[in-house]
């Protein structure tokens, strides 16, 4: 099946087989085997610490509640649309990135409104693709419930889609955004 990735750093070139950096560092029996994207939060790289708290908490309801799910530290994130993957581009407020399709059997589609934030959203309220909805970091408790609703399958009011393509999967063709 074909999906849709935005490829902020430009660097995943066509027919390359994913993941095309592997670290093969493990801080635990949790986080073993992890890949650049998993990477990127376990060391906190990441500016916004929302971010690294929603992935903290979904990876430990996976791991506890939903052991069979694939880790997001371990998938591609894409989505089955060329629209849709460029709606995220502006989600992140990316100008510059490469739209890369990509081949994969297995995938996973969840609702990731459970934590995404409205104050992140660049585009138009009357998007059908990014509605506003909120991450309430008031109570963790919160955060776990949201978790569980997410790795279930569950969807919200507003549906905000994504799909999570376990690793391996292949490049198949390479787009600018205006392609």
């Amino acid at each position: 099946m074909t999906f849709y990735h935005i490829d902020r750093d430009k660097t995943l070139k066509t027919g390359t087989v994913m993941p095309h950096v592997i670290t093969n560092y493990s801080i635990s029996k949790i986080f073993s085997d992890v890949y650049e994207h998993g990477l990127h939060y376990l060391f906190h790289n990441e500016q916004d610490t929302r971010s690294v708290l929603c992935e903290w908490i979904l990876e430990y309801v996976r791991v506890t509640l939903f052991p069979k799910m694939p880790s997001r530290f371990k998938c591609l994130f894409a989505t089955k649309s060329r629209d849709e993957a460029i709606v995220w581009a502006q989600y992140w407020n990316r100008q510059d990135y490469n739209l890369v399709e990509i081949e994969a059997d297995t995938y996973i589609e969840l609702d990731c409104s459970w934590f995404t934030d409205s104050r992140k959203i660049c585009i138009p309220n009357d998007s059908p693709y990014l509605l506003p909805t909120s991450v309430d970091l008031s109570s963790t408790a919160i955060l776990f419930e949201k978790a569980v609703k997410y790795w279930s399958g569950q969807r919200s009011d507003i549906p905000r889609l994504e799909v999570l393509i376990p690793y391996p999967c292949q490049v198949k063709n390479i787009y600018r955004p205006n392609d």
